[in-house]
């Protein structure tokens, strides 16, 4: 890095050096945070400075800090060292990239698991550059490995990137590292929001190949939960460094296919809501034709206006003109009494109901959110219940045009092709239009469909909600009725599959 950028340098609690870089006039809203390795400053490195003047031409912002040479220190201390920069230097309204070098990967991992706790801060991607994610495990067993050098609590590890041939490492820092608090904060990683490219050399002697394949395999894993990608870059003729300008070009490549892809966000969404759309035109076509008949049962309610009529008031309360019930004919009705249909009324039963004392927790809030799911989505989409009740009537409008023309496909067909042809209606004539950018997902009028893509903040908005019905948690009752949604859907889709192909 230039000497005038050194000197722009700043130090976090006066002890850590660091230098955050923000364009004059933001060509879009991201940062890069470049995260050293081990014993390596990112003032000194040449990958750093690539990312930095990357960073300029492009009108980014640029972070990147040193980690603290204590002998009391852990891995764990460096990265909240890292996350209280991150958030103290960086807007909330910014995508982050971390670009991490050899055992900057593994900090990267860490602190991009913890920054999902802080409202606004998001990582959208990490490169690994050399990756070095089990470095602490294979320092243990090299110290106690025969022939290590250990003396005056350090332990001296050969390097051919040190000027003296050797790392003078506190044996503390190893030790506070593996048996401290958080110490398998890795192994406790259940779900990967953000997209990984490692890039590693194939002549890496410091980490070996072997040792990424497991940790890819796991991260893989971890992702196939949130559909976020992780690739491996395999550089054949690669080194630990990777500071070749072969290497830097590649590591242009990626930034800028992970930038430039959300300039055409609004292009590949409006495809996304095509896709969605027909989706669920063939959802709503199979549960049409499968579906259950008594569920196109609609009541309809309208308001009359009475007008006094005495004639047929005194007719109708006369008692001559009543008639027997026939289940019990000491009881006397009206020709237009609903009991006229019944031959008798079943005793009831007392003891039958279950007390919602004896329903537990969990069904109880099963209960409420079946209960009050219509009146939690009216608070969510701001609908007042008259535009609630015209959005169901619209609903079950579709529902209706949907069902007749099923009954107009079961209808045998006059052609005279050979050939059988299945037509398919999806209840809607034209495409609607929607906004191609909703302001926030809580808008979205489907919100089962992007329900793991809400934040923590959305999610605390959602159980807000529920908490007013008592509902303690709506969100994990939402991802619940996706689960029984999507379960149904499949059936209803292998229904189908089997019936057509019991018709060819």
């Amino acid at each position: 890095m230039s000497n005038s950028l050194q000197q722009q340098c700043r130090l976090h609690r006066g002890k850590i050096p660091f230098y955050h870089y923000t364009p004059p006039t933001p060509a879009k809203p991201w940062t890069l945070c470049f995260i050293p390795g081990f014993r390596s400053t990112f003032q000194q490195s040449q990958k750093s400075m690539h990312v930095y003047e990357w960073a300029v031409q492009h009108k980014m912002g640029f972070l990147a800090w040193d980690h603290p040479d204590e002998d009391n220190s852990s891995v764990q201390a460096w990265v909240q060292e890292g996350l209280e920069i991150i958030t103290t230097q960086i807007k909330t309204d910014q995508r982050l990239v971390l670009v991490c070098a050899s055992m900057g990967m593994l900090l990267g991992a860490a602190v991009a698991s913890q920054l999902r706790e802080s409202p606004g801060h998001r990582v959208f991607g990490m490169v690994g550059l050399g990756g070095a994610m089990q470095v602490m495990d294979r320092w243990q067993q090299e110290i106690q490995a025969p022939g290590a050098v250990v003396r005056d609590g350090y332990w001296y590890r050969p390097s051919t990137y040190a000027a003296e041939g050797y790392y003078k490492i506190p044996i503390s820092f190893v030790d506070n590292t593996l048996h401290g608090d958080q110490s398998h904060f890795l192994d406790q990683l259940q779900e990967i929001h953000y997209n990984i490219r490692w890039i590693h050399g194939a002549k890496d002697h410091d980490v070996p190949l072997r040792l990424v394949t497991p940790w890819l395999a796991k991260l893989k894993t971890l992702a196939q939960v949130t559909n976020y990608a992780i690739d491996l870059d395999l550089v054949a003729d690669g080194d630990h460094r990777l500071s070749r300008p072969q290497d830097l070009r590649r590591l242009d490549g990626i930034l800028s296919t992970w930038t430039d892809a959300k300039a055409n966000e609004k292009k590949v969404r409006e495809i996304m809501l095509d896709h969605k759309r027909r989706a669920e035109r063939r959802k709503a076509y199979y549960e049409s034709k499968l579906g259950d008949p008594k569920q196109l049962l609609r009541v309809v309610g309208s308001n009359l206006k009475l007008y006094p009529n005495a004639e047929q008031y005194y007719y109708h309360e006369n008692s001559k003109n009543l008639m027997p019930w026939p289940g019990d004919p000491s009881i006397k009705i009206d020709r237009f009494d609903g009991r006229a249909l019944l031959d008798e009324i079943p005793p009831i039963q007392s003891g039958r109901c279950t007390e919602l004392k004896d329903i537990e927790p969990e069904d109880h809030e099963e209960l409420n959110f079946e209960r009050y799911k219509d009146l939690i989505e009216a608070d969510r989409l701001d609908l007042t219940p008259k535009e609630r009740l015209a959005t169901i009537d619209e609903e079950w409008t579709k529902l209706l045009d949907r069902h007749k023309a099923l009954l107009a496909m079961a209808q045998p067909s006059r052609g005279t092709s050979k050939k059988k042809g299945f037509g398919y209606d999806y209840g809607t004539e034209k495409a609607e239009t929607q906004d191609l950018e909703p302001p926030s997902l809580l808008q979205e009028t489907d919100l089962l469909t992007h329900i793991h893509e809400l934040n923590d903040k959305e999610r605390a908005v959602l159980k807000e909600m529920g908490i007013k019905y008592g509902i303690r948690n709506y969100f994990r009752q939402l991802v619940r009725a996706k689960r029984e949604r999507d379960r149904e859907l499949e059936d209803l889709k292998m229904k189908h599959k089997v019936r057509h192909q019991a018709q060819n």
